[in-house]
């Protein structure tokens, strides 16, 4: 498909809302397009390349010749369809430009499968889909920073709908949703297949965020949302902000900022955020040297365990601390706390005084990092951190029975913590209360984990199954009633820009001249609804438009004082048609007749004096403040009028640059989400926690609301919550550590675990 492809609106009479004709449009999306043309070329032979490479290799590892035939096959296959093969993935990529003109672009994963009958589903199917799923979800991950600005950009060029990755004509998933779709083309095992997903993701996904920088170069280059810039850590939009209002970011210590890199996958990023931790952790424990082994007999791996274990069975009440709400009063003690409590048990169960070893205490001392993380994120509603606060003492024993768990950043006891703690902030309030009964089922799994864990893992990912499934249906229901809310209140916005543009137009006619009250109540009452009727049934390129303003233009000219004949002249040929474009349009707005016949005579009288070379009497400056008052309250934007502070400007310039999703608390730990904002009329539309539509500020409304502290941005990140609290561990034990400042990068730019 061609980049002529992208359809235009030329034939039709829509006007964009963000002020970008269709025409601009489709010439920013084939820029766009060519830039991803041109990305995709550099790349694919490589690609092609490695993943034959692969077949060759499978096959020479083939297990007996069936599996060897089947690979060489597969082999032929892609080398005689390879043109073919192209030709349908380049063309599949294009095809997301054109739909996403059109508005209808939404790419499913596959991952739609989990919710169905898994039993009418093929193997292969659901092979395919997770893997999709998992590329496209790493990719979005690590460049989540240029994905946020494309999301913005994209925006505009769609008339300012929240544009998500499904719906980015170059999100991840669109590239590995063609080459699912081209591999259709081919007759391949699924074996070659999942090899072909595997080197894509190498050569292909991991180059993309060069491809987006090139195109939010482009496209702010093309004026298209120039003031937004790079992202910091957390991968929302920089933006400066005054002490105490929008929440200011922070850039990563020196000492990390070389991995904080979008080429560098999560994975990668927290795996070395772990051998940091322990290399920090290596220098804090010989500088502080606290802990003295001489002599001690060190407690074994195994033994610290059945401790944890015994310390788990002596909770007797955890159960009754759930049900009233209690935090854990071990975990409120720290990791000291912990450690000695650990080492009363061992020295009861053993019958002997000893220690427990480094590597162990420094396990203990992460764990106890990650609760205290925990019960400092402002992410989290209070009752989600109390509750998930007495998982302290099962993850801890986790820690030890299974390795994997801080050198995965998928192991699923991570991925459901950070499940738990997104559904908590979510769709929990500070007191408990909850939509869809969420907190009733961490609650439920918090219990489960506390009674029924004790080494074998997989009870987490039985978990975190059950509840990925649960919050994803939820995630459907609350993301319809929230596009329902925000439907509704964009058409509601539509007729306000219409409004607000309509006294713009009269605004720049009137303004510097002396009018009388007749002629501004005519141009600011029942003409200001006409105009905008016609704006919003045709468009500002229409006859009907023209004509609209034609009459403001000629009612001006029509009561200025007559002295040359030919004015007078060219008045009296105009009366007809002019009377008639005032009686079409009162009637079109269903304007009072006893009104209309009122403004008509004031209008006509007016005429007769100009024709008579007679001055009008303007009205009084109260009587046309009360008007034009009345008209901008009427369009929406009599804020305009009011004085702002600097401080109010600040903060309004940064909440034009904020993200959709941003979540909000308000009085009485009121949580509610900011679900679309209108950047021409400055009205931010927030829903609660079930999806639904609660209130629609203005921009001075809710900046005045930030600075009395009646409004506040919670901390958001799109990171998830584990990530988080390494990266918090981290820069805790840098500011302990007392090398700090003569191992600048060391840890992190080498990836080592040891003490150098």
């Amino acid at each position: 498909m061609s980049d002529s492809d992208i359809p235009t609106d030329s034939t039709t009479e829509k006007a964009p809302t963000s002020g970008v004709s269709d025409k601009r449009v489709v010439e920013l999306l084939k820029g766009s397009q060519k830039l991803l043309n041109q990305h995709v070329r550099a790349c694919i032979a490589k690609f092609i390349s490695q993943w034959n490479h692969q077949l060759a290799h499978y096959a020479e590892l083939s297990k007996n010749d069936v599996e060897r035939r089947r690979i060489l096959d597969d082999q032929r296959e892609l080398q005689v369809n390879r043109t073919e093969f192209l030709r349908y993935f380049g063309g599949y990529l294009s095809e997301c430009f054109v739909q996403f003109k059109r508005q209808n672009l939404y790419t499913e994963t596959g991952e739609e499968y989990l919710n169905k009958d898994l039993s009418i589903i093929s193997h292969d199917e659901l092979e395919e889909s997770v893997a999709i799923s998992s590329i496209a979800h790493r990719a979005e991950t690590s460049f989540a920073s240029q994905l946020f600005l494309l999301a913005k950009r994209f925006s505009i060029l769609q008339d300012d709908n929240p544009i998500t990755h499904a719906g980015n004509p170059v999100s991840p998933v669109q590239f590995c949703v063609a080459l699912r779709r081209a591999m259709t083309r081919l007759d391949l095992s699924i074996n070659a297949k999942m090899l072909a997903y595997k080197a894509f993701d190498s050569i292909v996904v991991a180059e993309l965020n060069e491809l987006y920088r090139e195109i939010n170069a482009y496209l702010a280059g093309g004026d298209i949302l120039p003031e937004l810039y790079d992202t910091d850590e957390s991968g929302r939009a920089r933006i400066l902000a005054s002490p105490g209002m929008l929440p200011a970011t922070k850039p990563m210590p020196s000492r990390i900022a070389g991995v904080v890199d979008d080429e560098v996958s999560s994975v990668v990023y927290q795996n070395k955020l772990m051998d940091a931790i322990r290399v920090l952790q290596s220098h804090v424990e010989r500088y502080n040297n606290q802990r003295d082994y001489t002599g001690q007999a060190v407690y074994t791996e195994g033994q610290v365990v059945n401790a944890i274990t015994a310390l788990q069975q002596q909770m007797s009440s955890l159960t009754q601390q759930l049900d009233s709400g209690t935090a854990l009063d071990i975990k409120a003690s720290g990791a000291q706390g912990v450690i000695n409590q650990l080492n009363d048990t061992l020295m009861d169960a053993e019958k002997n005084s000893g220690a427990i070893n480094p590597h162990d205490l420094q396990i203990i001392d992460i764990v106890g990092l990650l609760f205290d993380y925990m019960l400092a994120d402002d992410n989290l509603p209070d009752a989600i951190k109390t509750l998930l606060s007495h998982l302290h003492t099962p993850y801890l024993k986790l820690a030890f029975v299974d390795h994997d768990f801080f050198e995965q950043s998928e192991h699923p006891a991570r991925l459901l913590l950070n499940s738990m703690a997104e559904a908590g902030s979510r769709w929990v309030s500070n007191d408990g209360s909850s939509q869809y009964d969420i907190y009733d089922k961490i609650k439920a799994i918090v219990t489960r984990i506390l009674q029924g864990f004790q080494q074998d893992v997989r009870l987490f990912a039985e978990l975190l199954l059950d509840f990925s499934q649960y919050t994803k249906q939820l995630s459907r229901r609350q993301e319809l009633l929230e596009r329902r809310a925000t439907e509704k209140v964009q058409g509601e916005e539509k007729l306000r820009e219409v409004k607000m543009q309509v006294n713009k137009e009269i605004r720049q006619r009137t303004d510097g001249k002396e009018l009388p009250s007749a002629v501004l109540l005519f141009l600011l009452q029942p003409w200001s609804d006409y105009l905008a009727f016609i704006l919003l049934r045709y468009n500002e390129g229409s006859e009907q438009w023209k004509q609209g303003l034609q009459i403001i233009d000629d009612t001006l000219w029509s009561i200025e004082p007559k002295v040359l004949a030919k004015d007078k002249t060219r008045q009296m040929a105009m009366h007809d048609d002019f009377m008639d474009a005032l009686e079409n349009g009162f009637q079109t707005i269903g304007y009072d007749k006893t009104k209309s016949k009122k403004l008509t005579d004031a209008l006509l009288a007016l005429q007769r004096m100009a024709l008579q070379s007679k001055s009008v009497e303007p009205a009084s400056a109260a009587m046309r403040d009360k008007l034009e008052t009345l008209a901008q309250e009427k369009a929406g934007n009599a804020v305009m009028n009011i004085p702002i502070t600097q401080e109010e400007q600040s903060i309004l310039d940064n909440l034009r640059l904020i993200e959709f999703g941003t979540w909000f608390e308000f009085p009485d730990s009121q949580r509610l989400k900011l679900a679309w904002y209108n950047s021409n009329t400055s009205h931010y539309l927030f829903v609660d926690q079930d999806g639904k539509s609660v209130n629609t500020f203005t921009g001075i409304e809710l900046a005045r609301k930030m600075i009395a502290s009646d409004a506040r941005i919670i901390a958001g990140s799109t990171k998830p919550f584990f990530e988080r609290a390494l990266e918090n561990i981290y820069k805790k034990l840098n500011i302990t550590s007392p090398e700090k400042a003569t191992e600048p990068s060391a840890p992190l730019a080498t990836g080592a675990s040891n003490d150098k």
